[in-house]
């Protein structure tokens, strides 16, 4: 059987040439001094190149933000599709999506950090499509729950209250944890009981 992104890690593959520096210094200086105070120009002086090389990598700060949120997002649709799409009962499926949702914003908390805080900065096509991602993604979330009140394995009365919960309590690592000392691993089976405690999962 193939490996579920919470059997194996999620890397982000590098940008050509000098792209991956590029993003990597992005990342860095998104958090520590934010997306909207850092320039293209400040980045060109932390990568160590001229304004104008860094334009022949990415066009605009929009487009390199971007770049890190298709990334994110393809990743997260992923484990979506791996989790919430796989055979088992519905708290099986809540909890594998949960664990690997979880190790993800551990391991990527940079590139986590810098979609949500920022993705509305997006225009156009762009911000259609971080809309269009994050109602999907909620939307099944959502259904598992509803599948698995209509089967009688979760209590819980507000499916889509309870989705949200779910999804900002994951989120929120990303906040805290690179000063953290628990393994992702660890982490993501925590984050995996705390989801069913939250759907009010019934003894089988």
């Amino acid at each position: 059987m193939e490996a579920t992104p919470s059997q194996r890690d999620i890397v982000r593959p590098p940008a050509p040439g000098s792209g991956e520096r590029i993003v990597e210094t992005a990342l860095d200086q998104f958090a520590v001094h934010g997306y909207a105070a850092t320039s293209m120009r400040d980045l060109a002086d932390a990568v160590g190149m001229r304004a104008a090389s860094l334009y022949n990598h990415f066009s605009s700060k929009e487009m390199l933000l971007w770049h890190i949120c298709q990334w994110t997002i393809d990743s997260l649709s992923e484990i979506q599709q791996d989790t919430l799409g796989q055979e088992g009962s519905p708290s099986e499926r809540l909890s594998a999506f949960t664990r690997s949702f979880a190790q993800f914003h551990a391991t990527h908390s940079r590139e986590a950090l810098t979609v949500e805080h920022n993705w509305r900065t997006l225009e156009g096509a762009h911000l259609d499509t971080l809309r269009a991602y994050r109602r999907k993604f909620y939307r099944a979330l959502v259904d598992i729950i509803e599948e698995g009140r209509a089967a009688g394995e979760f209590g819980v009365r507000d499916s889509e209250l309870t989705a949200l919960n779910i999804l900002d309590l994951v989120i929120g690592i990303a906040n805290w944890y690179r000063s953290a000392n628990i393994e992702p691993e660890a982490l993501g089976e925590h984050y995996a009981r705390l989801a069913l405690l939250l759907v009010e999962q019934r003894p089988q």
